[in-house]
Protein backbone atom coordinates (compact mmCIF):
# COMPACT_ATOMS: atom_id res chain seq x y z
CA UNK A 1 0.00 0.00 0.00
CA UNK A 2 0.80 3.87 -0.70
CA UNK A 3 -0.23 7.36 0.48
CA UNK A 4 -1.28 7.80 -3.18
CA UNK A 5 -4.85 9.13 -3.40
CA UNK A 6 -5.95 5.69 -5.25
CA UNK A 7 -4.83 3.73 -2.44
CA UNK A 8 -7.27 5.72 0.14
CA UNK A 9 -10.06 5.60 -2.70
CA UNK A 10 -9.56 1.79 -3.02
CA UNK A 11 -9.05 0.94 1.18
CA UNK A 12 -12.26 3.10 2.03
CA UNK A 13 -13.95 1.18 -0.90
CA UNK A 14 -12.94 -2.23 0.70
CA UNK A 15 -10.16 -3.22 -1.74
CA UNK A 16 -6.87 -4.47 -1.19
CA UNK A 17 -5.17 -4.78 -4.52
CA UNK A 18 -4.54 -3.10 -8.00
CA UNK A 19 -4.48 -4.83 -11.34
CA UNK A 20 -3.56 -3.50 -14.82
CA UNK A 21 -4.94 -3.66 -17.84
CA UNK A 22 -5.08 -7.48 -18.24
CA UNK A 23 -5.14 -8.70 -14.95
CA UNK A 24 -8.64 -10.55 -14.05
CA UNK A 25 -10.70 -10.03 -10.68
CA UNK A 26 -8.08 -7.37 -9.57
CA UNK A 27 -10.90 -5.47 -7.95
CA UNK A 28 -9.38 -1.94 -8.77
CA UNK A 29 -8.14 -1.18 -12.41
CA UNK A 30 -6.71 2.20 -12.74
CA UNK A 31 -6.38 3.72 -16.62
CA UNK A 32 -4.77 7.21 -16.53
CA UNK A 33 -2.15 9.07 -18.33
CA UNK A 34 0.97 6.97 -16.92
CA UNK A 35 -0.44 3.47 -16.82
CA UNK A 36 1.06 0.52 -19.04
CA UNK A 37 3.03 2.99 -21.42
CA UNK A 38 6.31 2.02 -23.29
CA UNK A 39 7.71 5.32 -21.81
CA UNK A 40 7.73 7.51 -18.60
CA UNK A 41 5.20 10.61 -19.24
CA UNK A 42 6.78 13.74 -19.76
CA UNK A 43 5.13 17.58 -20.55
CA UNK A 44 7.86 18.03 -23.02
CA UNK A 45 6.58 18.63 -26.43
CA UNK A 46 9.88 17.80 -27.98
CA UNK A 47 10.38 14.35 -26.48
CA UNK A 48 6.65 12.99 -27.32
CA UNK A 49 4.96 15.42 -30.34
CA UNK A 50 1.54 13.29 -29.73
CA UNK A 51 0.99 13.73 -26.08
CA UNK A 52 0.89 9.60 -26.10
CA UNK A 53 3.23 9.18 -22.62
CA UNK A 54 0.40 11.85 -20.92
CA UNK A 55 -2.81 9.19 -22.33
CA UNK A 56 -5.11 10.39 -25.02
CA UNK A 57 -8.43 9.18 -25.51
CA UNK A 58 -6.70 6.50 -27.88
CA UNK A 59 -4.54 5.01 -25.60
CA UNK A 60 -7.22 4.83 -22.27
CA UNK A 61 -9.62 3.17 -24.97
CA UNK A 62 -7.47 0.38 -25.63
CA UNK A 63 -6.31 0.07 -22.21
CA UNK A 64 -9.81 -0.34 -21.51
CA UNK A 65 -10.51 -2.37 -24.41
CA UNK A 66 -8.35 -5.36 -22.71
CA UNK A 67 -10.93 -4.88 -19.57
CA UNK A 68 -11.47 -9.45 -18.71
CA UNK A 69 -14.99 -10.05 -20.14
CA UNK A 70 -16.43 -11.13 -17.10
CA UNK A 71 -15.97 -8.69 -14.46
CA UNK A 72 -14.93 -9.59 -11.02
CA UNK A 73 -16.59 -9.68 -7.87
CA UNK A 74 -16.69 -5.90 -6.00
CA UNK A 75 -14.33 -4.88 -9.33
CA UNK A 76 -13.46 -1.18 -8.99
CA UNK A 77 -12.07 0.76 -12.76
CA UNK A 78 -10.92 4.22 -12.35
CA UNK A 79 -10.65 6.29 -15.23
CA UNK A 80 -8.42 9.12 -14.84
CA UNK A 81 -8.44 11.25 -18.19
CA UNK A 82 -8.01 14.16 -20.26
CA UNK A 83 -4.31 15.31 -19.85
CA UNK A 84 -2.95 13.90 -23.20
CA UNK A 85 -5.90 15.44 -24.67
CA UNK A 86 -5.51 18.59 -23.23
CA UNK A 87 -2.08 19.30 -24.03
CA UNK A 88 -2.10 17.60 -27.54
CA UNK A 89 -5.26 20.24 -28.79
CA UNK A 90 -3.53 22.74 -26.71
CA UNK A 91 0.08 22.13 -28.99
CA UNK A 92 -2.36 21.42 -32.18
CA UNK A 93 -4.12 25.00 -31.88
CA UNK A 94 -0.59 26.99 -31.50
CA UNK A 95 -1.39 30.76 -30.88
CA UNK A 96 -4.95 30.63 -31.08
CA UNK A 97 -6.93 31.46 -27.80
CA UNK A 98 -9.64 28.99 -26.48
CA UNK A 99 -12.78 31.43 -25.74
CA UNK A 100 -14.03 29.91 -22.50
CA UNK A 101 -17.50 31.96 -23.03
CA UNK A 102 -18.56 31.45 -26.48
CA UNK A 103 -20.13 28.05 -27.19
CA UNK A 104 -19.66 28.40 -30.30
CA UNK A 105 -15.58 28.02 -30.66
CA UNK A 106 -14.61 25.05 -32.44
CA UNK A 107 -11.43 23.82 -30.31
CA UNK A 108 -14.04 24.49 -26.72
CA UNK A 109 -16.44 22.21 -28.92
CA UNK A 110 -13.38 19.56 -29.65
CA UNK A 111 -12.62 19.36 -25.84
CA UNK A 112 -16.49 19.32 -25.16
CA UNK A 113 -16.45 16.15 -27.73
CA UNK A 114 -13.53 14.35 -26.16
CA UNK A 115 -15.04 14.71 -22.56
CA UNK A 116 -18.05 12.88 -23.84
CA UNK A 117 -16.21 10.35 -25.31
CA UNK A 118 -14.43 9.46 -22.08
CA UNK A 119 -17.99 9.41 -20.38
CA UNK A 120 -19.72 7.08 -23.65
CA UNK A 121 -16.59 4.73 -23.14
CA UNK A 122 -16.98 4.53 -19.27
CA UNK A 123 -20.80 3.82 -20.01
CA UNK A 124 -19.46 0.90 -22.40
CA UNK A 125 -17.35 -0.71 -19.50
CA UNK A 126 -20.40 -0.29 -17.13
CA UNK A 127 -22.76 -1.77 -19.50
CA UNK A 128 -20.18 -4.84 -19.77
CA UNK A 129 -20.84 -5.37 -16.62
CA UNK A 130 -18.49 -3.31 -14.40
CA UNK A 131 -21.10 -1.70 -11.96
CA UNK A 132 -18.56 0.29 -10.50
CA UNK A 133 -16.27 2.62 -12.71
CA UNK A 134 -15.36 6.24 -11.22
CA UNK A 135 -14.39 8.98 -14.22
CA UNK A 136 -12.07 11.40 -12.82
CA UNK A 137 -11.77 14.86 -14.35
CA UNK A 138 -8.76 15.96 -15.85
CA UNK A 139 -6.56 18.59 -13.25
CA UNK A 140 -5.94 22.19 -14.40
CA UNK A 141 -2.45 22.28 -15.42
CA UNK A 142 -2.53 25.36 -16.40
CA UNK A 143 -0.53 26.38 -13.43
CA UNK A 144 1.74 24.24 -13.41
CA UNK A 145 5.98 24.32 -13.39
CA UNK A 146 5.92 23.20 -17.18
CA UNK A 147 2.72 26.04 -18.51
CA UNK A 148 4.41 28.59 -16.49
CA UNK A 149 7.23 28.42 -18.95
CA UNK A 150 5.14 29.06 -21.95
CA UNK A 151 2.92 31.70 -23.12
CA UNK A 152 -0.03 33.80 -21.63
CA UNK A 153 -2.44 32.08 -24.53
CA UNK A 154 -1.24 28.63 -24.21
CA UNK A 155 -1.83 28.79 -20.38
CA UNK A 156 -5.38 30.20 -20.86
CA UNK A 157 -5.84 27.88 -23.21
CA UNK A 158 -5.17 24.81 -21.14
CA UNK A 159 -7.24 25.94 -18.70
CA UNK A 160 -9.90 26.55 -20.84
CA UNK A 161 -9.42 23.10 -22.72
CA UNK A 162 -9.23 21.33 -19.38
CA UNK A 163 -12.84 23.24 -18.53
CA UNK A 164 -14.52 22.25 -21.52
CA UNK A 165 -13.55 18.31 -21.50
CA UNK A 166 -14.54 18.48 -18.06
CA UNK A 167 -17.45 19.64 -18.87
CA UNK A 168 -18.13 17.06 -21.71
CA UNK A 169 -17.96 14.62 -18.76
CA UNK A 170 -20.90 15.70 -16.90
CA UNK A 171 -23.57 13.90 -18.54
CA UNK A 172 -26.44 11.77 -17.79
CA UNK A 173 -25.61 8.25 -19.42
CA UNK A 174 -28.61 6.42 -18.63
CA UNK A 175 -30.10 5.17 -21.48
CA UNK A 176 -26.73 6.76 -23.50
CA UNK A 177 -24.61 9.61 -23.23
CA UNK A 178 -25.66 13.16 -24.91
CA UNK A 179 -24.43 16.55 -24.23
Amino acid sequence: QTAHWLWSYASSYGLTSMGTPSTAGANVVFYNNNTDYPAAPTSILAQDLQRRSLGTYADVEAQANRLPTTPGSGDLVILSVGMGDIFHLADTIGSTVVDRTNTSDVNRRAAIDIGLQYARLADSIYQRGYKHVLLVPSFDFSTSPYVATLSATYKNNIYALTEALNIGLMVNCNGGCTS
